[in-house]
């Protein structure tokens, strides 16, 4: 489970009800439905109703200069199962770790995707006291609430397990690989840049192995860039790899160098936007869709050329005339400024007269000549029936294995150590219990067991031995950082730190 704040791009203002209207769906038919829409403390289940009342109460608080609208995205791993009241009552849990239990929220869970995911609009200002909330460093938070939650419901732990495969790059790059299913130029320069940037021992062999991989590393305001041979795609270093930061290597190769002029090789790697599913790239769909793609972008293209040099003809006619009554001598300057309000008159005539409709023409273009993601794209052939596409679509929902312990075999680990305890009174065998967040607190280190191939930390707290379900990682950690029978404090999460030595 994935929860972020959604973010705006600089300079844009926020709005709560164009955002209900956006996650309730009412401002695009074509688009399906949410699977439900609830409100909370709004006094309304209507969501345009409960839309108007909040904004009617931001209205009332003259004091906040801040944003009045927190956008809050709550994704669900794809093997995760939850229920309409468990999402409720996750969403109350989340929005109240970060301050607004109290205040008006409008909630939208959405299943069009590949993970069930849920949108909260969450105004800021509290309906009884009108004072404005901004929850401070809230991803760490939400980070935190987010792992608890995990282990309490059973859920994939998005946040603790340990992975087979590098983690994708977060921020905008990992929302457009999850929401177009196209792979970014930054995993494409992670998966490249990874062994060259480990083997190299200076500047000048870091830029010949990058140059061998089609990428050049530049100095970017405070920081570097990889950028690709012909400039066409660029991101920030450290978003590719923490290693491949400034400040990492300056510390290790000393102060930046410039790149030398050298010559790319003839044929150089080249990135080319492409499905992150080797399958799906290699399919005929995928060059149908590209051939479709470059069509529509043409289209749109020209007739968006066709408006520009409209408007660019027709303003070099305002700038003649309004240079002529610049320099007319024959005016005053009471004429002088009539013409130039003459003019103005006549431009806003133009804009409403010939613009405007020719904008009108330009959206149509737009709605005839769509460009869906790829996603999109392969759903919709999918439901028209194309054979390949439902193929690709059903592999693409074929839920992973979870990457947690099984339960079934620690509940049955579990339930034998406890019928031993029933036959052996002597043997002084503490009762098991699986841990959950509300045993959680400081106890003492007993030991990791493996189950099934997956490692399980044991605890003992309050005559209890408690079973932790662990990954490899925390199991290597525990062993190297822990040992047994030392103190050791548990969160909700069942993450371990350090605490206090406790009396034997």
């Amino acid at each position: 489970m994935i929860a972020k704040r959604s973010t705006r791009a600089p300079g844009s203002t926020s709005s709560f009800t164009r955002l209900v209207r956006y996650i309730a769906r009412t401002d695009d038919r074509t688009k399906q439905a949410p699977e439900a829409v609830w409100t909370e403390n709004c006094g309304a289940e209507d969501p345009a109703l409960a839309a108007a009342i909040v904004e009617a109460v931001q209205a009332l608080n003259q004091r906040s200069g801040a944003d009045r609208t927190y956008h809050l995205i709550v994704s669900f791993a794809a093997s995760d199962q939850v229920g309409l009241s468990d999402i409720r009552a996750i969403e109350k849990r989340l929005t109240g770790a970060l301050g607004f239990s109290g205040h008006q929220r409008i909630c939208a869970l959405h299943s069009d995707t590949d993970n069930l995911h849920l949108h909260v609009a969450v105004s800021k200002i509290h309906p009884e006291t009108l004072l404005a909330h901004s929850p401070h460093r809230d991803f760490k938070t939400l980070s935190r609430e987010c792992a608890a939650i995990e282990r309490d419901y059973g859920l994939d732990l998005t946040h603790s397990a340990d992975r087979s495969r590098p983690p994708s790059p977060g921020g905008r790059h990992a929302d457009m690989e999850a929401h177009a299913g196209i792979a970014s130029f930054v995993s494409w320069c992670a998966e490249r840049t990874a062994q060259p940037a480990s083997e190299a021992g200076n500047w000048s062999e870091l830029h010949r192995r990058f140059l061998a991989q089609g990428l050049r590393l530049k100095r970017r305001g405070g920081g570097l860039i990889v950028q690709s041979v012909g400039g066409d795609f660029q991101c920030k270093a450290s978003a590719v790899s923490r290693s491949l930061s400034h400040d990492a290597l300056t510390r290790r190769f000393g102060p930046f160098e410039e790149p030398p002029e050298d010559r790319a090789p003839n044929a150089p790697p080249h990135y080319s936007p492409a499905p992150a599913s080797p399958p799906e790239a290699r399919s005929a769909l995928w060059a149908e869709y590209r051939d479709e793609r470059g069509q529509a972008k043409a289209a749109r293209h020209a007739d968006c050329q066709e408006r520009r040099d409209l408007l660019d003809r027709q303003k070099a006619v305002w700038r003649e005339e309004f240079r002529a009554i610049r320099h007319d001598p024959s005016l005053n300057r009471t004429a002088r400024r009539h013409a130039y309000a003459y003019l103005a008159k006549r431009r806003r005539q133009w804009f409403s007269d010939t613009y405007v409709p020719n904008r009108e023409h330009g959206a149509q273009v737009r709605a005839e000549n769509r460009l869906p993601t790829w996603s999109r794209w392969l759903e919709a052939r999918a439901a028209d029936g194309d054979p390949q596409a439902q193929r690709l679509v059903e592999d693409r929902r074929r839920r992973p294995s979870s990457s947690r312990p099984p339960s079934q075999d620690l509940q049955t680990w579990i339930a034998a150590r406890n019928e031993t305890r029933a036959s052996r009174p002597k043997a002084g065998i503490l009762e098991h219990r699986l841990f959950d967040g509300q045993l959680a607190g400081t106890a003492v280190f007993r030991g990791i067991r493996h189950l099934s191939g997956r490692p399980a930390a044991l605890i003992e707290k309050d005559s209890l031995m408690l079973v932790v379900p662990i990954s490899d990682r925390q199991a290597k950690r525990l062993r190297r950082e822990r040992a047994v029978g030392a103190a050791v404090n548990v969160d909700r999460a069942g993450r371990f730190s350090a605490a206090p030595e406790l009396s034997r």
